[in-house]
């Protein structure tokens, strides 16, 4: 059987484009629609647009490979391929901006605003406000319509608009006031007044006053009515103003000197008398002169005494070393009786008199005797007397010092060794100090060399060869050596022997997270859990007061020690409250903690055994001051003031007073640096530098050998001596420094007070705040250039140079004491709480509502943060503020009552011809048994009522307003109004008030009783106005607070804001919490002081 040939499949067969179909036996070639041509060599493209008719009326064709496509232009719509396209009238779908006008264009269209309108039309026209560029005239009113304008003449006026408007003068018409009447022309209208003294209505009748009738003249004055007004005149012997009140002459004012020299005038009624004070009598009479006969005279003050007297208890005595004659004081000659005693020289001198020691001799008379110096001066083991001037004094021998527990015992060897003056006594760094009676010595510690007496070198073991093992790294320590294994080595079994190469881990850093590299192996310790080996607590952050532990290996937040759990988050808690201190002690509540202090008068151990009274406790005031060393505090157990010691003191337990603490001895480390000498002071100590050393006491003292050393400004190294430095008008000093010229002529450069000398002469300020301690206890000091201050911090009084600054006096014990919205605290002082603020201005305390808008029918509570809330009888709604509560639809009224709704509340009324209580019991006919209708017209009802099929009703109940507007009813009749904080626009809507208005990021606009305003949203706190921003207020762990505040208590506050410190401390910006001030120690949250140990200087 012969098999079909597919010519079809052999390349070629046809033409390009064309169709091929097999056929048994034959196949044929065809162009497919769209193409033309001979489908054996190829077919081509037919271009269908060439037919005009190829598309429907007003297409555009477009030739296609086999086909074509019809299509629309811009502009137009329809079926393209046969009935053709027409234009599309865009104007249906306002696609010009407000009030702007369309036309539609073949294909397109066109916006254009109205005459009158500006603007781009594409977005919207603005009507043209012709009244801004003032056509109408001057005095004329322009009222402004859409698309125009129009001139009106004000009333009383009269004229042409748009030229001149001219005032109606209407006092020039006969008649238009009463008789007595005033009238004044005004422009656009006229008043009649009642002049002055005259009453009644302007425009018909004024009669006159009789003013006498109201007794309008002062005191002992006569009224004398006039026509349209009164005179007033004082009656005879009186003077001032007869209005007000009319006195007695006063002839001692009134006349120039009517009594004689030193009398005293005293006014009668009538007339005046003249007396001579106390101590004075006539001469001859009191009108001439007054002459003094007593030095006690009556006086005001020392001036109104004659000489050397005084005024005490308002009379003068003559001073002490004065003696009265007469009325002179005279002085008196004390050395008569020669009070200074042997030895001594008396000299008189006006008032008193002086007493000297004789040549060579001794002594303080008449107080202390005269005596040679060195007379009874018995001095100690290895000390002598040493005479100086007027003064003797027992000297300790090189090496020893005196007793401070008994000077007159003698003198006591210096421990040149002792700690306190420096790590190796007087001995150099890294020595060995070795005291001996009256002397020292030094050596050399093991692994150093050099001298002791200054400083020892560590020995570098290092340079030695095989200190270590092999492969191992030798590092020279300060007085030793030890020896490591370098990086991707292990010891062997230690570095002094070997050092061998690891093979799994090199070093941690090749170990994940917290893991260590432990004999060549990552080991992941207790208790870092994971793959990672990560610490628990590091995936978690605390609140402040809060630590992370692990609970059954659980990371969790708790209260750290002295902390507890509330909504606020970890609050300290005040251990005071259950007085955990023994009997007798004071309790102090302290962050985290607190302590325990016994009272002046009393002793013992505050947390142990208890304070004991030695003597009763001293009761402290303002008025009633501590002893010296001590100050006064407030005792919140007892609710009175007690005495502690200050700074620098302790209480002595035999005596109960605070004696002063010697810090050169009485403390377990070093005071002065080394080399330095310790001298005690009254609640301090002081440092300096033993002759041959110099530097900073406080830090070191270095020995001082070479010349350059030794020689220091004022002085110069010529010629190997060291001589004062001259200076002179043409050899000027160095910076700073001054030229002091002596006895002899002799000049040098000196620094005046406050300042120091450098090494090269010149002066550098002395900061006394931090090298000295130069103010009070409790005190802030304030360097300045060659001089410093002493103030007592804010609410703290005393003495900041020399005493202490304590809490000032009491201000108050109510809050009714204080200022307006201030609270009284502890102790005594008022503040303005928060949230209130205090005005920079006049320091006033106002409430935080006063900054903190509230929407309609809404008022504010001064809460932290302030809170707005509606007003009785209304509710909130987010949009607007605060709308009116629609009691009765509650129904609230008794039977058969009608309810009114008004705002912030509702009324009940009994219909018209009924009669009751609308609120209880109900309301019922006038005329029992004659029922009637409720009403026939709508007089029968209320106002908000009207009257239909005889029943009063609300007519607002069948009134739709629409949005945002609410129906009032009034006159029987619905009104439509805008709710609250809307308005009508030209287009009769309500719209917002806040329409337009733009605020801040993260700011609404709201509606006030005075306009809308910006606000930020609730929860934020900033400026809400445009250009301004509103930023966290309320913060916890999911909205936490924008950087750089942090979230304390649930509120975003600036770091340190709101962070009260004690003295002498200060937050720090940087953890939020008190600090210390530079070289300060103590608890910061209570006070911070300078420590024992002076600062190092750099």
């Amino acid at each position: 059987m012969a098999t079909d040939i597919n010519e079809c499949a052999q390349p070629g067969a046809c033409g390009a484009n064309a169709l091929c179909q097999n056929y048994p036996g034959n196949y044929t070639c065809v162009c497919p629609e769209g193409f033309t041509g001979n489908p054996r060599t190829g077919c081509f493209d037919v271009d269908e647009c060439s037919n005009q008719r190829a598309c429907g009326p007003g297409a555009i064709c477009s030739n296609l490979i086999g086909g074509k496509q019809c299509s629309c232009p811009p502009g137009y719509d329809g079926d393209a391929y046969i009935t053709g396209c027409r234009d599309v009238n865009e104007c249906l779908q306002n696609p010009c901006g407000y009030n702007a006008l369309c036309t539609n264009l073949d294909g397109s269209f066109q916006c254009t605003c109205p005459p009158g309108f500006f603007g781009d039309p594409h977005v919207g026209c603005s009507d043209i406000n012709e009244c801004e560029s003032s056509p109408c005239a001057s005095n004329a009113k322009c009222v402004n319509t859409n698309g125009s304008y129009k001139c009106l003449c004000p009333d009383g006026y009269t004229g042409k608009a748009t030229e001149e408007c001219v005032d109606i003068n209407e006092c020039g018409s006969l008649g238009s006031c009463g008789i007595n009447a005033k009238c004044i022309n005004m422009p656009g209208t006229y008043k009649c007044i009642c002049p002055e003294g005259f009453t009644g209505e302007g425009k018909q009748f004024c009669e006159n006053i009789n003013e006498c009738e109201s007794n309008p003249c002062g005191e002992n004055a006569v009224c004398r009515d006039t026509v349209g007004s009164y005179t007033c005149t004082c009656k005879e012997d009186y003077t001032g103003d007869p209005f007000k009140k009319c006195t007695d002459i006063d002839e001692c004012v009134a006349l120039e000197k009517p009594c004689g020299a030193h009398a005293i005038c005293e006014n009668a009624q009538p007339g005046y008398n003249c007396i001579c004070p106390q101590g004075f009598q006539a001469s001859p009479s009191p009108k001439i002169a007054c002459e003094q006969r007593d030095v006690s005279v009556l006086c005001e003050s020392n001036y109104d005494c004659t000489n050397n007297a005084e005024c005490i208890d308002h009379q003068c005595f003559c001073q002490k070393g004065f003696t009265p004659q007469g009325a002179v004081c005279v002085d008196v000659n004390e050395c008569e009786s020669e009070p200074c005693g042997k030895f001594a020289i008396c000299t008189n001198t006006l008032g008193s008199f002086h007493c000297e020691c004789e040549n060579g001799y001794v002594g303080a008379p008449p107080r202390m005797q005269c005596k040679a110096p060195c007379d009874n001066v018995q001095c100690g083991n290895h000390a002598y007397c040493k005479p100086e001037g007027q003064e003797a004094y027992c000297m300790c021998e090189d090496g020893w010092t005196f007793n401070p527990s008994d000077i007159s015992a003698g003198c006591i060897d210096i421990d040149e060794c002792d700690k306190n003056i420096g790590p190796n006594g007087r001995c150099g760094t890294n020595s060995v100090c070795t005291n001996t009676p009256g002397s020292f010595s030094c050596t050399c510690r093991q692994g150093f060399s050099g001298n002791p007496l200054i400083k020892c070198q560590d020995i570098n073991e290092c340079i030695r060869p095989n200190t270590c093992g092999q492969g191992a790294v030798c590092k020279n320590i300060p007085g030793s050596f030890k020896c490591e294994c370098p990086e991707g080595t292990v010891p062997d079994p230690d570095p002094f022997t070997r050092c061998n190469e690891i093979v799994t881990c090199k070093s941690k850093a090749d170990c994940p997270g917290n893991a260590v590299c432990e004999f060549q192996k990552c080991v992941c310790p207790e208790p870092n859990t994971g793959n990672d080996c990560r610490h628990p607590c590091e995936f978690l952050s605390c609140e402040p007061n809060q630590k992370c532990m692990l609970i059954n290996q659980i990371a969790k937040c708790m209260c750290e020690s002295g902390y507890k759990e509330t909504e606020r988050g970890c609050v300290d808690i005040n251990e005071c409250e259950n007085n955990p201190c023994q009997i007798g002690a004071i309790c102090k509540n302290e962050p985290g903690g607190f302590t325990c202090q016994c009272p002046g008068g009393t002793s013992g151990d505050a947390y142990r055994t208890g304070c004991s009274k030695i003597i009763h406790p001293f009761s402290c005031s303002a008025a009633k001051p501590c002893p010296a060393g001590e100050q006064c505090i407030k005792d919140g157990a007892l609710g009175g003031s007690v005495c502690i010691c200050v700074q620098g003191f302790v209480r002595d337990e035999k005596t109960g007073r605070c004696r002063d603490v010697d810090e050169c001895t009485e403390l377990n480390r070093p005071t002065c640096g080394p080399n330095a000498i310790c001298k005690n002071l009254p609640g301090s100590y002081d440092c300096q530098c033993p002759p041959g050393f110099n530097g900073n006491p406080f830090l070191e003292c270095n020995e001082c050998n070479s010349p350059e050393c030794r020689c220091q400004a004022p002085y110069k190294l010529v010629d190997g001596n060291c001589v004062l430095a001259g200076c002179s008008k043409d050899e000027k000093c160095p910076h700073g420094a001054e030229c002091i010229t002596i006895t002899g002529g002799v000049s040098y450069c000196a620094c005046p007070k406050g300042f120091r000398t450098r090494s090269d002469g010149s002066c550098e300020d002395v900061n006394e705040c931090t090298e000295t301690k130069s103010c009070g206890y409790g005190a802030e000091c304030i360097n300045s250039i060659g001089s410093y201050k002493c103030i007592c911090p804010t609410g703290y009084s005393g003495d900041p140079y020399k005493g202490i600054c304590s809490p000032a006096q009491k201000q108050c014990s109510l809050d009714s004491d204080c200022s307006p919205n201030e609270k009284c605290i502890q102790p005594g002082e008022c503040v303005c709480p928060v949230p209130f603020f205090t005005d920079p201005n006049d320091n006033s305390c106002n409430s935080p509502c006063e900054r903190y808008p509230c929407g309609l029918n809404a008022d504010c509570i001064p809460s932290d943060p302030p809170k707005c809330v509606c007003k009785p009888g209304f509710k909130a709604d987010a949009s607007r503020g605060c709308v009116d509560v629609d009691e009765c639809i509650d129904e609230p009224c008794a039977y058969a009552a009608h309810c009114l709704n008004e705002r912030g509340g509702y009324k009940c009324i009994c219909p018209h011809g009924m009669t009751g209580d609308p609120y209880k019991s109900g309301c019922i006919l006038d005329l029992p048994g004659q029922p009637k209708t409720e009403c026939a017209t709508d007089r029968d009802c209320a106002d908000v009522l009207k009257c239909t099929d005889g029943s009063c009703v609300n007519p607002c109940y069948s009134k739709d307003c629409g949005p945002q507007s609410y129906c009032e009813a009034k006159g029987h009749a619905a009104h439509c109004q805008c709710a609250d904080g809307f308005k009508k626009n030209s287009r009769g809507k309500c719209v917002s008030l806040c329409d337009r208005v733009l605020c801040a990021d993260g700011a609404q606009c709201i509606v006030t009783s005075s306009g809308p305003t910006c606000k930020c949203l609730e929860g934020s706190i900033g400026n809400p106005f445009p250009g301004g921003k509103c930023t966290t207020d309320i913060c916890s762990p999911k909205n936490p607070c924008p950087e750089p505040s942090v979230c304390v208590s649930g509120r975003c506050k600036q770091k340190c804001e709101d962070v009260i410190c004690g003295v002498g401390a200060h937050c720090d910006q940087g953890s939020n919490k008190c600090v210390c001030n530079l070289n300060f120690i103590g608890n910061p949250n209570i006070l911070c002081m300078p420590p024992i140990t002076a600062p190092g200087f750099i």
